[in-house]
């Protein structure tokens, strides 16, 4: 249906934005990644120059600004025949961000040609990865007297996937005068960045200048709208997390019951519980304040986007629709911040839970030590009792036996013994027999009053 379609002043151009520094960090780690991966193009599009791209770059940390241009020059342009390559590294306050645009200079192309523009599926999320998404614009001008719809608009982005094409959904309206359509990819993984895809036919004039003259702020708005949507997904995440921490409490809270009733077990049980508790409130703490934090950070981009929004209506032509854009600000970035706050609400309950567990924990394992303890003491004093009962009879024993009575007697039991050693060892265990009797008589009298107390205080 759309074969004989000729384009002309095809492009596609790459807007990608990666996150420079956290609130808490100078500079992440991968703060690069976005150009390096950039500088990876050179293979698909044949562009040897390109691989260089990084060492172009100047960026001047110590200035905060709005749109800050990292080249000496306004662009860098790579060649390879009838493609040419613009590249634009950005820095917007803590954002890098990079215009690449590729494109066929003076010649004109079939729908199905369009392939060439994104060779292996080089400018997708998956090869890009920039940590807070991007958006890909293709533009076109069309010879031929056909109807620009939604169904034109699948037709050409189908053949930037080599593979199968993922379905989208599409919303139409009008920029600068030329029909713009945005495709937003429908994912089922909440975990997922979904594709995002501007289609833009030329049906004016002014187009070309009107958005030449706007395009920082086309940028700034992108920029804001995958912050937005970046930080939601994380927020997403946090809340899982978060919310598998309340099942485990809520697990946890009813495990007392399972605790082994006395004894080394159950103070070893409540010492791991506290080894653990107090890390899972630190962690449980944390995702709750950065669900906070996702939400004032939602509504700071929310308002950036607005101001986004207004320096674009300046640019606008009275035929303009750009719906589109307003929804997601009246719509969608709303909604963000309303799950969010739903989701603060369900978590915020529990975390006095895990304070209150932590010091019942506390509180039980401080008295199974005391009681540790107690018992340890309790039979230190019985063995104590019985030793010394045992050896004071054992003593008494000897002295009032004088006459050797017991040796005497235990002598027709065992048989005669005729060594001295022999008589002194009879002597010595004989006396110690009587000793061990009082021993465990004195046990026993001690165990039953300790019995009748304990059952007193009860």
């Amino acid at each position: 249906m759309y074969s004989s379609i000729s384009l002309k002043n095809v492009s596609l151009t790459l807007y990608a934005f990666h996150l420079l520094k956290d609130a808490d960090t100078d500079q992440r780690e991968d703060a690069h990644l976005l150009w390096e991966n950039v500088a990876k193009l050179f293979q698909p599009f044949n562009l040897p120059n390109l691989k260089n791209f990084p060492q172009k770059i100047i960026d001047k940390p110590h200035l905060d600004s709005a749109f800050l241009n990292l080249l000496p020059c306004i662009y860098e342009n790579y060649i390879n025949g009838e493609l040419h390559c613009n590249v634009i590294p950005l820095r917007l306050h803590d954002t890098y961000a990079v215009d690449f645009t590729v494109f066929f200079k003076d010649k004109a192309s079939s729908i199905h040609e369009l392939s060439q523009l994104n060779p292996q599926d080089c400018l997708l999320p998956q090869h890009i990865n920039a940590s807070l998404g991007q958006t890909l614009l293709f533009y076109a001008e069309i010879e031929n007297s056909v109807e620009i719809n939604e169904k034109l608009a699948k037709e050409c982005i189908k053949n930037f996937w080599k593979d199968d094409c993922p379905d989208f959904k599409i919303k139409q309206g009008k920029l600068f005068g030329s029909s713009i359509f945005e495709c937003e990819e429908i994912v089922n993984d909440n975990a997922k960045k979904p594709a995002h895809i501007l289609v833009w036919f030329n049906e004016n004039s002014q187009t070309q200048l009107l958005a030449s003259n706007a395009n920082n702020f086309v940028i700034k708005l992108l920029c804001q709208r995958h912050k937005i949507l970046s930080v939601y997904l994380s927020a997403q995440q946090d809340y899982k997390k978060a919310r598998e921490h309340y099942r485990q409490l809520e697990e946890k809270a009813t495990s007392f019951h399972d605790l082994p009733h006395r004894g080394r077990k159950r103070l070893h049980s409540l010492e791991q519980m506290l080894l653990k508790f107090p890390k899972e409130g630190v962690d449980y703490a944390k995702y709750l304040r950065n669900l906070n934090d996702y939400k004032t950070t939602i509504f700071a981009n929310r308002e950036n986007y607005s101001i986004s929004l207004n320096n674009l209506r300046d640019f606008l032509l009275p035929e303009d629709d750009i719906t589109w854009l307003e929804l997601f600000y009246k719509e969608k970035s709303i909604l963000f911040e309303q799950q969010i706050n739903t989701n603060i609400a369900y978590l915020t309950p529990a975390q006095p839970l895990f304070q209150q567990l932590i010091d019942n924990v506390q509180g039980l394992t401080q008295i199974e030590t005391l009681k540790h303890e107690f018992d340890k003491q309790e039979r230190i004093e019985f063995l104590v009792v019985f030793i010394a009962t045992t050896l004071e009879s054992a003593a008494i024993s000897a002295k009032v036996d004088f006459h050797h009575h017991l040796p005497d007697l235990l002598k027709g039991l065992v048989g005669e013994i005729n060594s001295v050693l022999g008589q002194h060892l009879m002597n010595m265990f004989s006396h110690l027999v009587v000793g061990l009797g009082f021993g465990i008589f004195a046990w026993l009298i001690l165990w039953i009053a300790r019995q009748i107390h304990h059952k007193k205080h009860k």
